[in-house]
């Protein structure tokens, strides 16, 4: 596979693979030969897909902040429209009573369901974030764990 199309775990993969196959080194334990231009190649695609993955996080983000956005969208239309509602049901005091009562119903309604919207945004940001978190964490740990090997090279 082209490494340019690669993700960083094949190009994790094919480091550490590049590293298993290097020749080793007579009476020098540990040490092994290896192609230090091939090993070069996979960091750069290593350095340059990372910000690939930094792009994702960023664009997850921008995702929960435009869900965020619409549920409070929709709360607001929601609440003007029973405000609206309340206007056209204030004729008589019998009415303006009842309405009053169905729009306070209807904005705590509406302010309800734009928190559990919002929450349930948060939650699914939160839950993405994590895993690209974790993903990067991995990777990060490969990365230290390649560069040691490569430090343990002669």
């Amino acid at each position: 596979m082209d490494k340019e199309h690669m993700n960083y775990e094949e190009l994790l993969d094919t480091l550490d693979d590049t590293l298993s196959k290097g020749w080793p080194v007579p009476f020098v334990g540990g040490r092994r030969f290896v192609d230090a231009e091939e090993i070069q190649d996979i960091i750069f695609e290593l350095r340059t897909n990372l910000p690939d993955e930094i792009k994702r996080s960023r664009a997850i983000i921008r995702e929960r902040e435009e869900l965020v956005k619409a549920a409070q969208k929709e709360a607001n239309s929601i609440i003007k429209g029973a405000e609206e509602r309340v206007k056209q049901l204030v004729q008589n005091e019998e009415i303006y009573k009842q309405a009053q009562a169905k729009a306070n119903d209807m904005i705590a309604q509406a302010q309800t369901r734009a928190r559990e919207v919002k929450s349930a945004s948060y939650e699914y940001a939160e839950d993405i974030l994590k895993e690209i978190d974790e993903a990067v964490t991995q990777s990060l740990g490969k990365i230290r764990q390649a560069r040691q090997n490569l430090k343990k090279l002669p």
